[in-house]
């Protein structure tokens, strides 16, 4: 298991980040290749590998206590659930979104609302089965 930490910002500038990420076998310059480059509320990002191996969170009741958030015990972490890997799946980013778990109760003009509430044009859609 390898990690790298994807540096596109640091902890105190508003316009950075530090995310650290746990790749397995060997495919972190894959996800890097991906990644740099790609524009991320309008600028593009620069990942590079960091010297550090991880995020050190900051002590309780420290001012940048805010700044730092640990996700990886999140009901939401999506790759917490055996078999929820698919490393053959590694793709460089598009325009195309796709979306699962959407309740049966949903229609596509329903998603298309959506999308189109917040400025995005919807160019094709289709539900699989």
């Amino acid at each position: 298991m390898d990690q790298f930490i994807c540096a596109d910002k640091g902890k105190k500038l508003k316009k950075s980040a530090l995310s650290q990420t746990t790749i397995v076998c060997g495919n972190q310059v894959l996800a890097m290749s991906h990644l740099n480059g790609q524009r991320l509320h309008g600028r593009a990002m620069r990942v590079t590998l960091s010297k550090h191996t991880t995020v050190q969170l900051p002590r309780e009741g420290h001012e940048d206590q805010g700044l730092t958030k640990d996700y990886s015990n999140s009901p939401l972490h999506r790759f917490k659930k055996p078999g929820s890997k698919n490393y053959s799946n590694i793709f460089p980013p598009s325009a195309t979104l796709h979306l699962s778990n959407i309740p049966p109760s949903v229609m596509e003009d329903d998603l298309r609302r959506l999308f189109a509430s917040s400025g995005a044009t919807v160019k094709a859609f289709k539900f699989f089965q």
